[in-house]
């Protein structure tokens, strides 16, 4: 890695870059998914040795999130969990860990780890994103409730499938109190409940 203020970006054809990102997006929008992750990984590989340069690092963390993107699409779940570390610690260093953007990424690899039923890790994740929320928007924000939704969901799917004691409702109770609607009623396995529940997460 170049030390900083190094002119490391005259190694590096930025309009060729661009031209490969508009590809992969192309690729991306159209299913092409072998074709988009092969662009990515081109971007991610040539822009890695770089990153002093803050424009570089938008780059990567948007091409490395989309890469998470797509090998989770892929049912790639250690890759999409490597693509989105990458993403979440070049925003980290860009922006900050507690920026909303970060946090975002951050959300996304809770869903990640939901669908792998890796509930620890999502419930540690989405409990940062709300202390966050809470501390930035106010604990009476939409996000803050949907935020509370989404980590409810994330427990009652834990507790079904390792039931321990009672289950602790608090989230729900919190987001209907915020929402002014009985959400605690709403199907886990309903596909439309379930995505009402955690689209904030991309928001």
């Amino acid at each position: 890695m170049l030390p900083y203020g190094t002119e490391s970006n005259t190694m590096i054809d930025k309009e060729r870059i661009g031209d490969l990102e508009r590809l992969a997006l192309v690729c991306h929008s159209t299913e092409d998914y072998d074709s988009a992750i092969a662009y990515y990984n081109q971007i991610v590989q040539e822009l890695d040795e770089y990153t002093e340069d803050p424009a570089n690092l938008d780059t990567l963390i948007r091409n490395y999130h989309c890469l998470g993107i797509l090998n989770r699409i892929q049912n790639k779940y250690v890759k999409a969990e490597d693509c989105y570390n990458h993403a979440i610690l070049f925003c980290s260093r860009r922006y900050g860990e507690r920026e909303f953007k970060t946090v975002e990424l951050k959300n996304y690899l809770a869903g990640l780890y939901f669908a792998q039923a890796k509930f620890d890790e999502a419930i540690e994740i989405l409990n940062f994103s709300l202390d966050v929320y809470k501390k930035q928007l106010g604990r009476e924000h939409q996000v803050v409730a949907l935020t509370h939704y989404a980590l409810a969901l994330v427990k009652r799917k834990a507790f079904g499938m390792a039931p321990v004691g009672e289950f602790d409702d608090s989230d729900f109770k919190r987001a209907e109190t915020l929402l002014r609607t009985e959400i605690s009623l709403l199907n886990m396995d309903d596909t439309r409940d379930l995505f009402m529940g955690l689209i904030h997460l991309s928001m």
